[in-house]
């Protein structure tokens, strides 16, 4: 239970009974009528302090320790929702916070189960959880320990809580070598010993004795895989570390899913209630979600190229949309061909038709809105054969526009539009149309997740984020969060916490170091950014105290430069051409009459504004000029809407952080 002193302190004994034992239980019937009767238990558990076992239910248990049937994990599941008063399935939490989230949990999953109970359907939980929230508790935690991936894909929200609770992932446990690679080759062995800890190890030694009895017993031959899980069983018992010379240890595969033009906060997770992200919770349940990742740059190309170089725009030459970063640079694929990878983008991975630039093994479809790439990726992975550790890229194009027509679940009343937007009937609309778009991309992601799952195994590491922020104004082409603080989700089972959340600061141009650094290789040389990996194996909690962000133009559309400087708290953008027009497509392409929502709400938006002088008026005068410096407190102004520049309480921070972002600007081969 991971817990300083008794871990079960208001336990006063435990009874133990050879067989099943009877106990008298009162029945009272519809009319008030009390009678009394003789109940064969198993087990009982009793709030005054005392555990009455069966002993051959406890022996029964300890046999078989796959089939989610364990009185002593169910009656001490009891003990445990005793300690903060009644047995009401919540058990004694750390705060408030954690509270909320079990009850809301917990009260979803145990409505569902109660359903799926009553159409019949097949459930991994036993159905006397179906008695009360108390049994269902305790049934999970059975489940929770001896079936931990099936209850993980079917509940990944209740296993993560009951991960945080009981501290630990069983998933682990189970993650025995012989018994899920099949006829296991030396090198996956030793890898996969290599990185387990002793008391895991005691699991696979038992695990494969059992797996081995199963195999012994069947009326047949021994097979070639009953032959390696005795000797791997006996290894591990003989306590010989097995060497295989010039072997290491075994390398994750790694699949990167990439978003177009997503924000940060339109998602579930972050409580957006218009939206339908259920396969980003599910990636979120079995990895670290980080809360503050940004990009190097709000467009698509210089982000894009920053990723895939690890170099800021200015240094890698992919400063204004559609540029590609210099030739000479080594990308992201060479880096990780050097580790013995393959490396595979499908979609937007770079921006459009650049993907051949940087040295990628195999890719397909990477021009505008090709969905084809999604199942091509699909079909690709179930038909490769290689035996090199994989690296994956997947694009998708959503939510980038044009936007599809609104999904039928879809309500624009219900449309929940930040206070940087004007709240007019077509901003609505388009909030619906992007909605439906992000739920399109989440569905890329599930089929993309699930895939990888069954082909390429539990050692995957996979990795969702998008390039930017959303087309809707404040957001893509600028250096506000809604522009540039972005999704990044990461899991890798029995190495990433499941369930987890990082307020570490970390920038697009970090994941390519880091992916190496998972990848085994050594730290990539005169790169600004640098691998996150403590972070990801709990290591540690912090990587950057600074964010830089530059933005220079797209075309015709834009060319309004900007350079950013962000600290947990406090962020300052330079605009170095105040005295110009800020335009983007989103009100300059609606008069090209171009198909798709590409912003044709904005329209609407200058007709309030000129019949309202105030509110609607400012917030396009906002859009369209801007002062050379501005200011943000975060912390109290998240939205960024009160520009504190001008407040003479704010001249040395501004000052400081100034400075602090010229230099900077230097430093890459800017001229301030």
């Amino acid at each position: 239970l991971h817990r300083d002193g008794k871990p079960y302190p208001k336990l006063k004994a435990v009874y133990l009974y050879p067989g099943t034992f009877s106990s008298v239980q009162q029945r009272v019937d519809g009319m008030g009528l009390v009678t009394e009767g003789e109940v064969h238990r198993l087990g009982e558990s009793w709030e005054t302090g005392t555990v009455v076992l069966s002993w051959d239910s406890v022996a029964q248990g300890a046999r078989n320790v796959f089939d989610a049937a364990n009185v002593t994990f169910h009656e001490f599941a009891h003990q445990l929702d005793h300690e903060d008063g009644p047995t009401d399935g919540a058990p004694g939490l750390s705060s408030n916070a954690a509270y909320r989230s079990w009850a809301r949990v917990f009260q979803e999953n145990y409505d569902d189960f109660l359903q799926k109970i009553e159409s019949g359907e097949k459930t991994v939980l036993d159905t006397y959880g179906a008695t009360n929230p108390a049994e269902f508790f305790a049934v999970a935690t059975e489940t929770f320990f001896e079936k931990p991936a099936q209850l993980f894909r079917r509940r990944p929200e209740l296993y993560a809580e009951m991960m945080k609770y009981y501290g630990l992932d069983p998933r682990q446990w189970f993650d025995c070598p012989a018994c899920d690679f099949g006829e296991p080759g030396a090198d996956r062995i030793a890898g996969a010993l290599a990185r387990q800890r002793p008391a895991r190890r005691n699991w696979f030694m038992i695990r494969c004795f059992i797996k081995f009895r199963q195999e012994w017993s069947r009326p047949r031959p021994v097979s070639r895989k009953a032959a390696a899980l005795l000797t791997w069983a006996v290894v591990l018992l003989s306590g010989i570390e097995p060497v295989h010379a010039d072997v290491p240890a075994a390398r994750p595969n790694l699949v990167v899913f990439l978003a177009d033009d997503f924000s940060f906060l339109d998602s579930e997770m972050e409580g957006a209630k218009d939206l339908r992200t259920p396969n980003m919770q599910k990636l979120a349940a079995a990895g670290m979600t980080f809360t503050h990742a940004f990009v190097a740059s709000p467009s698509c190309a210089p982000s894009r190229a920053a990723l895939l170089t690890g170099l800021m725009p200015a240094r890698n030459g992919a400063e204004v949309n559609h540029s590609k970063p210099r030739a000479e640079l080594k990308k992201l694929p060479a880096f990780l061909k050097d580790q013995g990878y393959e490396v595979v983008a499908f979609g937007k991975v770079s921006h459009y038709n650049h993907t051949a630039d940087y040295g990628f093994d195999h890719f397909e479809f990477d021009g505008f809105h090709q969905h084809q790439a999604i199942p091509a990726a699909l079909k690709w992975l179930r038909e490769r054969r290689s035996e090199k550790p994989l690296c994956l890229f997947v694009g998708s194009n959503w939510p980038h526009v044009p936007w599809p027509k609104p999904a039928p679940w879809t309500d624009p009343a219900k449309a929940e539009l930040p206070p940087s937007q004007i709240a007019t009937p077509e901003t609505r609309d388009a909030r619906t149309a992007y909605a439906t778009a992000v739920s399109m991309m989440d569905d890329e992601l599930g089929r993309v997740l699930e895939t990888a799952r069954e082909t390429l195994g539990s050692n995957t590491v996979c990795c969702m984020t998008s390039d930017h922020g959303a087309q809707f104004p404040f957001g893509k082409w600028n250096c506000y969060d809604a522009g540039i603080r972005v999704p990044l989700i990461i899991s890798w089972p029995g190495v990433i916490a499941p369930g987890s959340r990082s307020g570490a600061m970390v920038s697009w141009v970090d994941i390519l170091p880091t992916l190496v650094d998972l990848a085994g290789g050594p730290a990539p040389a005169d790169l600004d950014g640098r691998s996150f990996a403590p972070v990801l194996r709990g290591q540690t909690t912090d990587h950057r105290e600074r964010i830089f962000t530059t933005h220079s133009s797209d075309g015709k559309m834009n060319t309004y430069p900007m350079r950013s400087i962000r600290t947990r708290d406090w962020k300052l953008i330079l605009n170095l051409t105040p005295e110009a027009k800020y335009t983007t497509h989103i009100d300059l392409a609606p008069r090209e009459k171009k198909p798709g929502n590409w912003g044709t709400y904005w329209e609407s938006w200058v007709r309030v504004a000129a019949a309202d002088p105030t509110a609607a008026a400012t917030t396009v005068n906002r859009y369209h000029h801007r002062p050379a410096v501005e200011l943000y407190d975060l912390t109290q102004d998240p939205h960024e809407l009160q520009n504190l520049a001008e407040d003479p309480a704010q001249a040395n921070r501004v000052h400081a952080l100034r400075a602090e972002l010229e230099a900077w600007r230097r430093i890459q081969g800017e001229e301030p």
